[in-house]
């Protein structure tokens, strides 16, 4: 969502089978830093960490929570709990 697009968005394979099966090639050979390289490095972080987690695994929110919190204290953006998405009245 970051970038914009998938990287197997735009394929021109008019069969659905063969199209399907470079799909799954592409996410099976997809690393996070391939793909990633234009987000942020806090995202990377998170994303790297969560694609470690096995299914059973609780996730450790406060770690995941400061890797945002380490991110802003480091562009001095403020945090202020105000968040853009959210209109003001």
């Amino acid at each position: 969502l970051f970038i914009g697009k998938l990287p197997w968005q735009g394929l021109t394979i008019s069969n659905t089978k063969q199209k399907n099966k470079k799909i799954c090639i592409l996410k099976q050979e997809l690393t996070t830093m391939d793909y990633y390289t234009k987000v942020p490095n806090a995202l990377k972080k998170y994303l790297e960490y969560i694609k470690k987690l096995h299914f059973t695994n609780k996730p450790d929110y406060k770690y995941i929570k400061n890797i945002f919190i380490n991110e802003m204290k480091l562009n001095h953006f403020p945090f202020d709990n105000k968040y853009d998405w959210v209109k003001s009245i």
